[in-house]
């Protein structure tokens, strides 16, 4: 009996996989079509919330251990943006040191891991995160329950973008995401001359190189979501902390009100690392002035250092700084020298990986501005620059800058530049409220990010005066995010015009809400209409997507793939080489066709230099038609080459066997 109870059981087991599975072969749920797809979601997700985790755990230890006397939410945000900035050191380190490999990249994080929770500092961190939690959680006045809700929203539709395929994010093709690959493609830092962006500083994109190398792309753009989250967090921490619990939701709305940041938030830029970064450091400068302790400048200083590893134009953050210091400082001379050395000695030892790098590989610790430097030439550095585009010292143009900035009909990128009407709906009211605030105790919560934004203002016209290159509004959102508080503090004081025929604080309420509302439904349609999730599932095809999206990059990278694994492309009037499974040298400032003309004066010396370096092909945007100085030059070295393969944006070449 007991044989024969094993061989019912044993075929019964048999009757079970046979139908399990031919029911779920001829079914096929999408469960299992997509598992590739959900693993891949999954492996992501664990990658960025390790990388999240780790850094907040270091954070959090680095500044119990050396800067005491903060708070929980403190050491949460800033702790958590510290570790993400020894995430970017260490990434850039180890392509420096060739060492970017997948193996290492993986002991790192496994070991770290383990050394957290060897230590307990998990249990640290985790207390602290419960007290910041604990804090949002508060109750707040009527009427701003609802600005929870919008930021949450918001936040979601962001995380939602992040997952799909960077094709709109321009300066994540271009550099963002390229460099990083370019590093774990070559094994380490290699010399760009006609690249310039390979060369700006790279924190952001060594935190990026960690996805990469992990074989995920989706971990760069949350982990640009994640500073971003950041800032707004601290923003409100900020606000909370100066003010009142009211002014911090008030502050959170205003940011939720600019579409072009929950856009940003879900790409592989830099911005809101930038923006996250600078706001760290004011308000670490903040935090030292009231507390008087020391160290604070020192933490001041890190921030600074981290800022300016992200983007040259951070530079006038210390600048700012140093500025108020001397200000408020200039008469007790030596708490003025002690403050300063403490917060310049750490911005500086922070900041010089980038131009130490610079100096040794190019000659120009700033390269490619000021000095120019090794392969760099006058034209190219005209062409850069485009100067005398700009709008010129026009003063009425100069007038309606804030206008124009609202609207953004003149930005180089109509998605980067939306910051929404709110800000220059309140913009008389933040200036008199400053001028309101000249006298009162515990200003500079105020005052010093308004001194920074004012210089960042400032340098900002003056390139717009010069040159047309930098009319990009993205690039005022560190100045502009710290002055959230400002303007709800303006919102606020709406309810000193209410009397008892006309509440103007309730039409105000309802036009932010109206106006809030709009942005998030228009941002969701958006999101919702690219459908993200159904990409990253594997549920819709990539290249079909980026095809949608963007026809001309899609028509370069199926063109590319044509190509023999070998060979070597060279691109015209196509700035963007991420993804290319070839060896390409994109045209990243759109001057390779006018620069090789200036160096080598004819067609049949430009493809005599073209073959000598070792190009098979020439892939050519037809965008570039209008960009071409020299048609007839053009036609005349195109007419030398064989036409492999075109679409309507993009023509592939063949270039001559030498």
């Amino acid at each position: 009996m007991r044989k024969l109870q094993w061989i019912l059981i044993a075929v019964l087991f048999i009757w079970v996989g046979f139908v399990f599975s031919a029911f779920y072969i001829v079914q096929k749920p999408l469960f299992l079509q997509v598992s590739a797809g959900l693993l891949s979601v999954v492996r992501t997700l664990a990658i960025v919330a390790g990388m999240i985790l780790e850094a907040g755990a270091l954070g959090d230890w680095a500044l119990r251990k050396f800067i005491p006397n903060l708070d929980a939410g403190e050491r949460i945000l800033l702790g958590t943006g510290l570790g993400l900035g020894a995430f970017g050191l260490l990434g850039f380190g180890l392509a420096a040191a060739q060492a970017a490999r997948l193996w290492v990249f993986l002991l790192l994080l496994l070991g770290l891991f383990l050394v957290i929770i060897v230590t307990g500092q998990m249990h640290f961190w985790w207390e602290d995160l419960k007290g910041l939690t604990r804090a949002m959680r508060e109750p707040v006045g009527p009427g701003l329950k609802w600005i929870a809700w919008a930021a949450a929203f918001g936040g979601f539709f962001s995380f939602l973008l992040a997952f799909a395929p960077p094709v709109e994010a321009f300066d994540a093709l271009l550099y963002h995401l390229s460099i990083p690959a370019a590093w774990l493609k070559d094994g380490g830092l290699a010399f760009s001359p006609i690249i310039p962006h390979y060369w700006f500083p790279a924190l952001v994109e060594g935190t990026f190189v960690w996805g990469l190398a992990l074989g995920s792309e989706t971990v760069a753009p949350l982990l640009h979501l994640t500073w971003g989250i950041l800032t707004a967090s601290l923003i409100w921490w900020w606000a909370r902390k100066a003010y009142n619990a009211p002014v911090a939701w008030r502050s959170m709305a205003i940011l939720i009100s600019m579409p072009s940041l929950l856009l940003l938030a879900a790409w592989a830029y830099a911005d809101l690392a930038l923006v996250f970064y600078s706001l760290a450091s004011l308000y670490a400068c903040w935090t030292a002035r009231r507390s008087g302790k020391s160290r604070g400048w020192v933490l001041a200083g890190v921030f600074s250092g981290l800022a300016m590893g992200v983007k040259y134009t951070s530079f006038i953050l210390p600048l700012v700084i140093l500025g108020t210091l001397v200000l408020t400082r200039r008469q007790q001379f030596k708490e003025l020298a002690g403050s300063g050395v403490r917060f310049a000695l750490p911005a500086v030892l922070v900041a010089s990986p980038w131009y130490i790098r610079n100096w040794i590989w190019t000659g120009n610790p700033f390269f490619p501005f000021l000095f120019g430097g090794r392969s760099w030439d006058a034209f190219l550095a005209a062409h850069y620059s485009q100067p005398g585009t700009g709008i010129g010292f026009d003063p009425f143009r100069l007038l309606l800058l804030p206008l124009d900035i609202t609207l953004g009909q003149h930005d180089a990128n109509y998605y980067d530049g939306r910051i929404g009407p709110l800000w220059l709906i309140l913009l008389p009211v933040c200036l008199w409220m400053l001028w309101r605030m000249r006298n009162q105790p515990g200003k500079s919560a105020v005052y010093i990010p308004a001194l920074f934004g004012l210089a960042s203002l400032g340098v900002w016209t003056v390139g717009v005066i010069n040159t047309s290159a930098l009319w990009q509004s993205r690039l005022l959102f560190p100045a502009l995010l710290p002055l959230a508080p400002l303007a709800a503090l303006a919102w606020e004081s709406f309810t000193r015009l209410d009397n008892r025929r006309l509440h103007f604080s309730f039409i105000f309420n309802v036009l932010a809400v109206f106006c809030i509302g709009l942005n998030l439904l228009d941002f969701g349609l958006f999101v919702l209409n690219r459908n993200p999730a159904a990409v990253a599932l594997g549920m819709a095809d990539r290249q079909a997507y980026i095809q949608r999206q963007q026809p001309s990059y899609g028509d370069a990278l199926s063109l590319v793939s044509q190509t023999p694994p070998e060979s070597r492309i060279y691109f015209l009037f196509e700035p963007r080489s991420y993804g290319m499974r070839r060896s390409v040298t994109p045209d990243a400032i759109n001057s390779n066709l006018a620069h090789d003309l200036w160096l080598y004066h004819t067609p049949e010396n430009i493809l005599h230099e073209w073959q000598a370096q070792g190009y098979a092909y020439v892939l050519y945007q037809r965008a570039g038609d209008r960009l071409v100085e020299n048609p007839a030059e053009a036609a005349r070295l195109f007419s030398m080459m064989d036409v492999v393969a075109q679409t309507s944006n993009t023509i592939l070449y063949k270039i001559p066997a030498y």
